[in-house]
């Protein structure tokens, strides 16, 4: 597992500084963000965050008794409270704090067969070939179960609506072949954690936890490569895509409003020529 070692800080770690190792570990779900911190008059401490065992979207946190590689595991514990975590830090090895670390196998085992052919099966019904993207009808699972996610560990997400043109734009190429162009540029480009999807003739974005500016940020990256691969190929001279921007807890907490949201955003810009609008 990748071990990304962060500054040593001068104090237990509050909840502030504890979200962004979540936001760390999550961006790379195989990662283990590590954190060594000391306060006055004490030994030194590392606490870990990882979603490496998440089964669901829940980190892991682990703290060392020292900064050393082989410092012995104190507790583990699995929580998206973060009130509760930093508390708990405060307490250190307290007493009754502890969750040993034979919960965590020092070997693992020989992997399980893994059936490639049924992997590839599922993995065609589910996502259209030609564009890469998830089937129509799936933005609205994957929407579902992000929120659900929330509901239990407040872990934010955001949504994008990406359409490929303009609604009145003169184009020479099917709708579809436009469609499926944008799409494989769209896959190609976001994280493995990211859902992308046909949704009502659009492209239907349903990033994890990610932030409303995060998500904004990430649509307005993808419509300029876009937009670069569209010059150098010369695929479509009147192409230019528009993207509406959401995010649960900033915008609301029913998937529904979340979906009006981001539509509404891509009505302001197209209707404004702009290229990525978040709603706020």
């Amino acid at each position: 597992m990748e071990r990304t070692k962060l500054a040593k800080i001068a104090n237990t770690p509050d909840g502030f500084v504890l979200q962004s190792l979540v936001e760390m570990a999550s961006m790379i779900r195989g990662s283990l963000i590590a954190l060594p911190f000391q306060k006055p008059n004490e030994a030194p401490l590392v606490v870990t965050c990882t979603f490496a065992f998440a089964t669901t979207n829940v980190p892991r946190w682990c703290l060392y008794a020292g900064e050393n590689d082989d410092a012995p595991v104190i507790w583990t514990k699995d929580s998206a409270d973060l009130a509760e975590m930093s508390a708990i830090l405060a307490r250190g090895a307290a007493p009754g704090a502890e969750r040993r670390n034979q919960e965590i196998p020092s070997a693992l085992p020989e992997p399980a067969v893994f059936d490639q052919s049924r992997f590839d099966a599922f993995y065609l019904k589910m996502v259209d070939s030609n564009s890469g993207m998830f089937a129509d009808g799936s933005f609205y699972w994957f929407l579902s179960q992000e929120f659900h996610r929330y509901q239990r560990t407040k872990l934010g997400f955001g949504i994008v609506i990406l359409a490929p043109v303009g609604a009145n734009a003169q184009v020479t190429h099917p709708a579809e072949e436009i469609l499926a162009w944008l799409g494989r540029i769209v896959v190609s480009e976001v994280r493995k954690l990211d859902y992308v999807c046909h949704f009502n003739g659009m492209i239907g974005m349903v990033l994890a936890g990610s932030t409303l500016e995060e998500s904004a940020t990430c649509a307005a990256r993808i419509i300029e490569i876009a937009m670069v691969h569209n010059q150098s190929q010369r695929f479509e001279e009147n192409l230019r895509p528009y993207a509406g921007v959401a995010a649960v807890p900033q915008t609301c907490e029913h998937p529904g409003i979340i979906i009006a949201a981001a539509q509404k955003s891509l009505e302001t810009s197209m209707a404004g020529n702009i290229a990525v609008t978040a709603f706020r």
